[in-house]
């Protein structure tokens, strides 16, 4: 998905911020909704803070005094693996019935209609607030991915929605989003480096290596790269579904696991076709080293972008295959030339 990572102060609360948007997301759907919905409350003058609930410290959340939430519902109704702290916090019984009646909130869900417990997640954290005296501004959006138009549809409305609410409770005008008037400032600043010796940069990537192993343990954030040392078909050749078994050395990873969980990879888009796509975007060296730096606090560069190449960033950091959504072609739509393409 998306490359932009929403973040600020991840530990503390700015001081000011109007809206706080946290995200609870296990493939990232969830956290790329966080982001295009806190870029434009930020065009549209509010200031927001993003944050994964990972990251935030969830003692805080009764001074909040306005909270969006996403939340995608994974397996059985579970939680996604970033909101399980921030859940199991929520669900103490200790907590007064009325702590966080100085917030008012919304929910929005990702879930999948052919599961029984559809956005379970989402509905659950959107009761549980109710309960600790919080007030919601609407119902809890449902997006389905069993939708034929995926989730855009549900979500768009359940935005739509949201602007009142928020204008209401901020008691101002809102200012219109500059998506659909003017071409909003890049995210990022995207700098060529200078080659720096073959010992150097191999320094600097064992460096880099021991600060990624230091920073905590693998995450989307933080991949850990691991050996594949077996990989065996488990099925006979010619039937249609395909079953392996793979072993991976996870040693010095620190990765525990018990049986049932499940293993995330980190794709890579196909070589050939992010060779294609940089050579038609004219692309001169999709090698060159380049450093990628954040215009914003509300974004944050990943891991390594501070020496990567086009090539990279294309091939693991962005959904350059992937379907459209909505704002990417109001965004399109200020770079076309053609008027019929344009509208």
């Amino acid at each position: 998905e998306g490359s932009a990572r929403c973040s600020s102060s991840p530990m503390a609360k700015a001081a000011g911020t109007e809206l706080l948007i946290l995200h609870g997301s296990q493939t990232g759907t969830a956290e790329a909704l966080s982001e295009s919905l806190a870029a434009t409350a930020s065009e549209r003058g509010v200031s927001v803070r993003c944050l994964s609930m990972d990251e935030y410290e969830v003692a805080e959340l009764p001074t909040e005094p306005l909270v969006v939430f996403f939340a995608s519902t994974t397996g059985e109704g579970e939680v996604p693996d970033p909101m399980r702290h921030f859940w199991r916090f929520l669900l103490r019984k200790d907590l007064p019935a009325a702590s966080l009646a100085a917030m008012s909130y919304a929910t929005f869900g990702l879930g999948d209609s052919s599961y029984p417990k559809f956005n379970y997640a989402a509905k659950r954290l959107h009761r549980r607030l109710a309960m600790l005296g919080a007030t919601p501004l609407g119902s809890c959006g449902l997006g389905d991915e069993q939708d034929g138009r995926g989730i855009e549809e549900a979500y768009a409305h359940w935005e739509e929605r949201l602007w009142p609410a928020l204008a209401h409770q901020l008691g101002r005008e809102l200012q219109p989003a500059r998506l659909a008037t003017a071409c909003p400032a890049p995210r990022y600043t995207v700098a060529q480096l200078v080659s720096a010796p073959r010992g150097l940069a191999s320094e600097a990537e064992g460096t880099a290596a021991k600060g990624a192993a230091a920073a905590g343990p693998p995450s989307a954030r933080r991949p850990w790269s691991a050996a594949v040392l077996r990989n065996e078909r488990l099925t006979r050749d010619g039937q249609p579904r395909e079953v392996r078994h793979l072993e991976l050395d996870l040693c010095g990873s620190g990765i525990d696991y018990a049986p049932g969980d499940a293993v995330a990879v980190q794709p890579r888009n196909p070589p050939a076709a992010v060779d294609a796509l940089l050579y038609t975007l004219g692309v001169a060296d999709p090698h060159a080293r380049l450093c990628v730096t954040p215009n914003s606090p509300l974004w944050r560069a990943w891991l390594g972008a501070h020496d990567t190449t086009a090539h990279e960033i294309f091939s693991t950091r962005l959904d350059v295959f992937g379907v459209a959504r909505r704002p990417f072609f109001a965004l399109l739509a200020h770079f076309a030339t053609d008027s019929d393409e344009k509208e």
